[in-house]
């Protein structure tokens, strides 16, 4: 529909027409005439060294992302550790009926309720929460960086996202421990 509005308006060139704006490519492209995020970040054909440069600066934003996700992984979550030790404190106490009631869903409830309550005072979840915004804003400009289809812009932002993982996360759990060597062993055993 866009297209047929600029041919009504009369678009024969960039600026001849008040509806007629600078089309992006839309397709993936190579070469080194690119704009990066904003008009003063622009590469002009042949510039070689500014394009190269360019392309070191998206792999270093991308392997942030990584280090980003990996320091916010490695932040214990307060409500985990006072509800495991809670309940690891009362069932050493406990007797046989007291542990059966322990372990029913209507304690749980309590007990996540509780943890809820505790852990907007701590810390670690503040720090968990600006890490997560300041992750989610980058992950958005790492999308805008790959909607500029340029090949090389793009493959600097797959290989930067590749070496971050393998430098921050690759041997770690999903919650950001360690994964010990017989873990490691047991899971390949699994597949």
């Amino acid at each position: 529909f866009f297209p047929f509005v600029l041919l009504l308006a009369g678009c024969q060139s960039v600026g001849s027409h008040p509806f007629c704006i600078k089309m992006m490519a839309m397709t993936f492209h190579w070469g080194t005439k690119v704009t990066i995020l904003f008009d003063a970040w622009s590469v002009d054909e042949g510039d070689y060294g500014w394009y190269w440069g360019s392309l070191a600066i998206v792999f270093a934003f991308a392997l942030v992302f990584e280090l980003l996700t990996y320091l916010r992984m490695r932040i214990p979550s307060p409500s985990r550790k006072a509800q495991s030790g809670l309940k690891e404190g009362l069932m050493e106490s406990a007797t046989p009926e007291e542990k059966k009631s322990l372990n029913s869903p209507a304690h749980k409830v309590t007990n996540k309720a509780l943890s809820r309550r505790e852990r907007f005072g701590h810390w670690a979840t503040w720090l968990r929460f600006l890490l997560y915004v300041v992750n989610i804003s980058w992950s958005y400009l790492l999308m805008l960086l790959f909607m500029t289809y340029n090949g090389g812009v793009c493959l600097a932002m797959i290989a930067g996202l590749s070496v971050g993982y393998f430098i921050f996360r690759a041997g770690t759990k999903h919650d950001g421990s360690e994964i010990s060597a017989d873990q490691s062993s047991d899971a390949c055993m699994a597949s």
